[in-house]
């Protein structure tokens, strides 16, 4: 995201995390160990991270007649790579309904419990006041126990924890990403 958010709703939030969350996924695009394929609307990805948010689709234009091709393409796809789930993400000013009555069918299922969070920092008392020190991730060192973190607390399995920092690694320290450990 590039505004300051201002609009603290629950559902100004939830857009804004979810926009975080596409923005992340398209900038997959700079990794060197991850395939993109991009097309008008249709943004897919494939990483070695055997988990569903490290391999999928994101649409941000309302379905056309060629879905099921799209859709039977890309399960295709990820088969041919061995990738036993992948997700299928709607940009949030999608209507799903559309969506789900095609790919429903060929065994999705619509879940919008990803978990995200946010707070307005002027709620939070002061950070000295609770023995908590946050810091930018600026060294490969601090990346790995970033990468950690993210991943025990996203419930990403440990197997999982070395092809998710080689991807993280692939992307560099820094802008456009800043990574906090406290």
């Amino acid at each position: 995201m590039s505004a300051i958010l201002t609009d603290l709703s629950p559902l100004s939030l939830a857009v804004a995390i979810k926009g975080n969350l596409y923005a992340f996924f398209q900038h997959l695009r700079f990794s060197s160990v991850a395939s993109i394929h991009e097309t008008a609307g249709v943004f897919r990805w494939h990483t070695a991270v055997a988990h569903p948010w490290f391999n999928g689709i994101l649409c941000t234009l309302p379905p056309d007649e060629h879905l099921a091709e799209l859709a039977e393409e890309s399960i295709a796809f990820f088969r041919s790579r061995a990738v036993g789930s992948f997700t299928w993400w709607l940009a949030p000013h999608l209507d799903t309904a559309p969506w789900r009555a095609q790919l429903s069918p060929l065994g999705f299922r619509y879940d919008d419990q990803t978990p995200g969070m946010a707070i307005d920092p002027a709620a939070l008392p002061p950070l000295d006041a609770r023995g908590l020190a946050i810091q930018i991730v600026e060294e490969p060192h601090e990346l790995a126990a970033w990468a950690t973190t993210f991943s025990r607390g996203y419930g990403i399995p440990e197997t999982m924890a070395p092809s998710f920092l080689s991807l993280m690694e692939s992307m560099g320290i820094g802008l456009p990403f800043r990574h906090y450990l406290g």
